[in-house]
């Protein structure tokens, strides 16, 4: 499948931290707005959603808790994050609340801002055109390499 974008992609230079937390990691979703993702996946055995940022290609690729996602990067800055549409595979599977959930917020972000603690988690927070937060992950680990 080849995908062809007629839209302008606007990249701002990532100051050297930010870059390395974007490029090639894996951020698995920990909250969704006032749900407690991480929490709700492990009890109920369900796939977690994740996402990866392919700087190199402009593209954003993970999995929604059920499909596989893709999606150009728009617009990435010191703080803003644009996303184009997200395709898909198209799988059945049984709750389809939280892809669907995840998929709708996917396309409000707007800015993002990440976070360190020593001794804690990177997080990634993701927030919609009003300043809300509406997604958070958690640095995971780094990529599986391109095959």
């Amino acid at each position: 499948m080849v995908l062809v974008s007629c839209g302008s992609q606007k990249m701002t230079p990532l100051n050297q931290e930010n870059k390395s937390l974007f490029a090639e990691h894996i951020w698995e979703l920990q909250s969704l707005g006032d749900r407690n993702i991480s929490e709700e996946g492990i009890s109920n055995g369900k796939n977690l959603p994740f996402i990866e940022f392919r700087l190199a290609d402009k593209q954003v690729m993970g999995n929604d808790g059920c499909n596989q996602i893709m999606a150009s990067i728009e617009q990435l800055g010191e703080d803003e994050l644009k996303l184009g549409p997200i395709m898909g595979t198209k799988m059945a599977c049984m709750d389809m609340e939280l892809p669907d959930l995840f998929h709708a917020a996917m396309a409000n972000i707007r800015s993002y801002k990440l976070t360190h603690e020593k001794d804690k988690s990177d997080l990634l927070h993701l927030y919609d055109s009003h300043q809300q937060e509406i997604l958070v992950f958690i640095l995971k680990a780094e990529s599986i390499p391109k095959s």
